[in-house]
């Protein structure tokens, strides 16, 4: 008996630490940004990944390559290049001399011919003669500006991959990281715990364990709710041993874009898991894939449950369920593999996974936004490998819903707030 319950421990050791090691890095927004290389070499790579350059002394990303190594920005009319004697991006006139310098570093702006200065926020990054994020005050002079803003979720990207990029926003996601967990000891328990810059309790690094539904799951005020969503997390949660399907579910209510994400497949070498995150953000937000993570007044209502295909008898069998809660970030994960031994489980490990989700609305008019943006979702995405294959939603009744056998299937209850999701 001891051994098992020492077993059992040992299990649920490996699977918290496995939790804690894959959403560290999730964090980190790997596109959308400048690089931190300073030779000519990295500037050309950077304006081939497009990404934005920012001038130095205004903050706006309108800006022109002269072509001779120097940028003029249009709003401002300043130039500018980057002195690698010095380590300086030196402000430049018309005739090419230098007025003013910016020490990288120390993100100051020397006090030039111009008699003006330049205190810039050290949050920026520089790439290949611009200066990117962050924020900018000048004083004295004629120059005066202030604003600007992180490129993080807000700069328009590609879907290319800056490497180059990586470090500083490693840095900016540890930052983010720090502000939102902080270590107490609790005496009245007598234990350790974790809490959030408002105090609340986020459980250790953001994971509880449900001794109802016998699940691993998300804190519902976890350090992650701090990051929000874009697309890089999908697309490089591949690199440590994520593998998935997911579907996202767009639409637009109450004057926002929303977005509804399902996931569902391998976290890790121990870990089977499902989550249905819920997001939205300002209309009319294209340039960016970021959204944020809904407001506590704007939490839904969720419950779920996943299956798995029995390899013998071809029977979906449940794995686990997730009986309902008003969250924003409904997840589970039970120890177990997809592809015992393997870095990775590829698109037909995942489809033998089936999650059933129900979701209730605030009222008819946001399920029927949802349903709208369900029947428009085409494509599932598996992240690594990377594939995509079809889903096409079929609506029936709630009776049908329970007992149909199609793999892609949603309904609506009575009143019309209520929306039941199946697929796989």
């Amino acid at each position: 008996m001891q051994k098992k319950e020492r077993s059992i421990r040992l299990v649920s050791i490996i699977c918290v630490l496995t939790l804690i090691i894959l959403t560290i890095l999730p964090g980190c927004n790997f596109i959308g940004k400048t690089s931190n290389k300073k030779d000519a070499d990295a500037a050309a790579q950077a304006d081939q990944m497009s990404n934005s350059l920012c001038c130095p002394v205004c903050q706006a990303t309108d800006i022109a390559d002269d072509g001779n190594g120097t940028y003029t920005c249009n709003i401002c009319g300043n130039k500018w290049q980057y002195n690698q004697t010095s380590d300086q991006i030196d402000i430049v006139d018309g005739s090419g001399n230098v007025v003013d310098s910016m020490d990288i570093n120390s993100g100051y702006v020397n006090s030039g011919s111009s008699g003006s200065s330049y205190n810039v926020n050290s949050g920026g990054s520089y790439s290949g003669g611009s200066y990117s994020g962050g924020s900018s005050n000048s004083t004295g002079g004629s120059n005066n500006s202030t604003g600007g803003s992180s490129s993080t979720g807000s700069n328009t990207t590609t879907g290319k991959l800056d490497i180059l990029g990586f470090f500083g926003d490693l840095k900016a996601s540890w930052d983010r990281f720090s502000e939102s967990v902080k270590f107490v000891y609790d005496k009245e328990t007598d234990s350790w715990t974790v809490i959030n810059k408002d105090g609340k309790d986020t459980g250790l690094f953001g994971f509880k364990y449900s001794m109802r539904d016998k699940v691993f799951y998300t804190a519902e005020n976890a350090w992650q709710r701090n990051f929000g969503y874009e697309e890089t997390y999908d697309n490089f949660s591949g690199a440590i041993a994520i593998s998935y399907d997911t579907i996202r579910v767009k639409f637009n209510y109450d004057e926002k874009e929303w977005m509804m994400q399902f996931w569902k497949g391998q976290y890790g070498f121990v870990l089977i898991g499902a989550e249905l995150g819920t997001y939205n953000r300002a209309e009319n937000s294209t340039q960016s894939t970021y959204y944020d993570c809904v407001t506590d007044e704007e939490k839904l209502e969720m419950s779920m449950k996943l299956l798995r295909e029995d390899p013998e008898t071809s029977v979906y069998k449940t794995l686990f369920t997730r009986t309902t809660s008003a969250t924003w970030w409904l997840t589970g994960f039970t120890p177990g593999t997809l592809n015992a031994g393997a870095y990775v489980a590829n698109e037909e490990c995942t489809k033998k996974l089936q999650m059933v989700a129900t979701i209730h609305f605030k009222n008819a008019e946001q399920a029927q936004a949802f349903v709208g943006g369900l029947e428009t979702t085409t494509t599932i995405l598996h992240n690594q490998p990377r594939r995509t294959r079809s889903i096409d939603f079929i609506e029936m009744s709630v009776d049908e819903f329970e007992t149909s056998s199609k793999t892609s299937k949603y309904a609506v209850s009575d009143d019309g707030k209520t929306v039941y999701v199946s697929w796989r």
